[in-house]
């Protein structure tokens, strides 16, 4: 009887005992699986773990010229997040090597690309910045932008292709997710420190396109402004054109003129400024909308004045120097403009800037003489 039990409690003992190694296999097992994770976004991939967060956010594709313009190879750059969530020191550089695998994407294979810190000719200063970063390790707790850079790539295409793979360890691992993201238009650039802003084609390239986004919303909102104005001109017979002193009309409207120029009724005070410079006439136009429409600047001085010169009775045509420039006025707004001639004037001490007043609006002094500023 007492073996029998003592049997049993032998079992069950070792049953029991064998139950609690079981549990925590288990467990371990799960949070394991929970510590961590990769994912990805429309344009980023992700990778998280206990030690930090990093999601690479874009590509770039470079050409790299010496200053003489000589070919000084090529780079693909991949631009960052990096949040430390460890209790010590981590680079995003070392994070990244980890746990992201990059791979340049060539029409019939994929290049293993390697992304090291600092970036050895930075296009920007911002972008030297990010390289610091990248190199640097980041504080706990601390979250940084970040740059890194692989300088042998293969033959660049015009718009790069660069598949990212992200691991738990890189070359141990399984691959929990992939992304493939695609660099802006492949550009020469030159290292900032070695040339001019204005001369490196990175950058002066970035400036253009800029301009060129700038003129793109300019032309959409003056096409707006000139079918309105269209309508606004069409009701012509009740706009006159005043010279110096402002009408009571102006005073309603409580415009204080003190430039001189020219007032034109419902319309708006527009006083010019005229200077001489390179043969050629720069017109200043300072602009009190006092209408409740849109009213496009060099529309209007076209609809109601005929511009010369005091030496010559040629029309002078002018054009917007600054095409990225607002060439319109909103209401009850005051604007300046700057318009150049469009063809060269030859004029000598003491010329004038002859504004006449077109026939359909000349209720009053058809002209006016603006003093022309030598510069």
């Amino acid at each position: 009887m007492k073996k029998g039990f003592l049997k049993s409690i032998i079992v069950s003992t070792a049953l029991i005992s064998s139950l609690p190694v079981a549990f925590t296999t288990n467990n371990y097992q799960v949070n394991a699986a929970r510590s961590y994770k990769a994912y990805t976004g429309s344009k980023s991939i992700t990778y998280k773990d206990r030690s930090g967060k990093m999601t690479i956010t874009g590509v770039e594709a470079l050409h790299m010229k010496n200053s003489d313009y000589s070919s000084a190879g090529s780079q693909i750059i991949a631009y960052g997040t990096f949040t430390n969530t460890s209790h010590k020191g981590i680079s995003p550089e070392d994070f990244a090597n980890d746990h992201f695998a990059f791979y340049q994407v060539k029409s019939n294979k994929w290049h293993e690309l390697t992304l090291n810190s600092p970036i050895i000719m930075p296009p920007t200063k911002h972008i030297d910045y990010l390289s610091s970063n990248g190199e640097d390790k980041t504080r706990p707790h601390k979250t940084v932008k970040f740059a890194i850079s692989d300088n042998n790539p293969i033959g660049l295409s015009a718009h790069q292709k660069v598949t990212i793979r992200a691991y738990k360890e890189v070359g141990v691992t399984r691959k929990l997710a992939s992304k493939t993201l695609t660099s802006p238009e492949t550009q020469n650039a030159m290292d900032y420190t070695d040339v001019p802003y204005n001369k490196n084609p990175y950058t002066s390239a970035s400036q253009r396109k800029a301009i060129r986004e700038a003129y793109k919303s300019h032309q959409k909102a003056l096409r707006t402004a000139k079918i309105k104005n269209e309508e606004f001109y069409q009701k012509a017979n009740k706009y006159d054109v005043f010279w110096g002193d402002n009408p009571s009309e102006a005073i309603i409207h409580g415009i204080t003129w003190n430039r001189g120029g020219a007032y034109i009724k419902n319309v708006g005070n527009i006083s010019p400024l005229v200077a001489y410079i390179d043969n050629h006439i720069q017109l200043t136009l300072y602009f009190d909308n006092t209408s409740n429409n849109t009213v496009v600047l060099d529309a209007l001085l076209n609809k109601y004045f005929d511009v010369s010169t005091s030496a010559s009775s040629e029309k002078i045509n002018f054009q917007i120097r600054d095409i990225a420039k607002r060439n319109f006025s909103k209401p009850h707004k005051n604007t300046a403009l700057t318009l150049v001639s469009t063809n060269k004037i030859n004029v000598t001490q003491g010329t004038k800037l002859l504004f006449t007043v077109k026939n359909e609006f000349s209720t009053n002094e058809r002209t006016s003489q603006i003093n022309i500023i030598y510069r």
